[in-house]
């Protein structure tokens, strides 16, 4: 019931090849989100459940998203210091660590996933299935407990990019900030607060407990949007211009301030005119070019 990274193409033919069988929470989060709109009625999302067949989509996805909730907790019980997040993990018989996110825990990541896990509580009990709303608020639960313990460095004032996890196997660690590793952010804080480590800062300061007024403050005291004009508009500059970016949009209520809805859309007409005048095939992104396993 987890999900795949994706596949590795063909370089000749450019059809499917091999399963490239490590995933993230950012991409469970998206796979949780079209499930709760299968559940929902939502035609479109009913098409992407496996075999594609809308009367029995509603049904998959409660499985697909009970069979998650499993993974989950099993991952949890064996791995106790991750505190309820994931890291990024191989799908296999048994969910476990990558390589080189062993005893790691990427915040951007399960800044997505957390609120993919409270719109499945949300909306399961909203459409009657309370089983299984009960098991997810269960889980949400201990996320909200752990959120300010792990991701929350109280001597710099700042939500954490990335954490160290001195144990893993043990719900008493204690948890480090990555200070300098390539590849891992250290601190969701000025631009970066702004786009993609938006989420997980709102979770954190909305759900976490233990936190001061005086700290939430100055955590949003410390993350700015810089401001950038162009001859389509004006609106936000971009910090790596990735798609996950826009992330916190899909999932919170940002659609409801017509302020921020419009300068959003004002940063889509600077992205598109961008691609056409450039004559771009599409919207230039952040991504990470396929070498050997991916």
């Amino acid at each position: 019931m987890l999900t795949y990274d994706g596949w590795n193409l063909n370089k000749e033919s450019g059809v499917p090849d091999t399963v490239r069988y490590w995933s993230a929470p950012s991409k469970e989060s998206l796979d949780i989100a079209i499930c709760i709109k299968a559940i929902a009625g939502n035609k479109d999302a009913q098409l992407l459940i496996p075999d594609g067949n809308a009367e029995k989509a509603i049904s998959t996805a409660l499985e697909i998203l009970k069979g998650k909730l499993d993974s989950y907790n099993s991952f949890n019980q064996r791995y106790p210091g991750y505190g309820g997040f994931l890291p990024w993990f191989l799908s296999g018989a048994e969910m476990d660590p990558t390589d080189d996110w062993k005893g790691e825990l990427p915040g951007l990541d399960n800044g997505e996933w957390v609120w993919s896990m409270l719109t499945a509580e949300h909306v399961l009990r909203q459409l009657g299935h309370q089983d299984l709303a009960d098991k997810y608020a269960e889980y949400n639960r201990k996320l909200k407990e752990n959120s300010v313990k792990i991701f929350f460095d109280k001597s710099a004032g700042k939500v954490r990019g990335d954490v160290k996890i001195t144990n893993a196997a043990s719900a008493g660690s204690s948890y480090e900030t990555i200070l300098s590793k390539p590849g891992r952010a250290t601190y969701l804080t000025g631009e970066h607060g702004v786009h993609e480590g938006f989420m997980k800062v709102m979770f954190v300061t909305l759900f976490g407990k233990g936190l001061t007024q005086g700290e939430k403050d100055t955590i949003w005291n410390s993350i700015d949007m810089v401001r950038v004009e162009n001859k389509y508009g004006t609106t936000w500059q971009a910090y790596w211009g990735s798609a996950h970016e826009e992330w916190a949009w899909l999932f919170l209520p940002f659609g409801d301030l017509p302020e921020y809805q419009q300068l959003f859309r004002i940063r889509e007409i600077i992205r598109s005119n961008n691609a056409r005048e450039r004559r771009y095939p599409g919207f230039a992104s952040s991504t990470n070019q396929p070498v050997g396993t991916g």
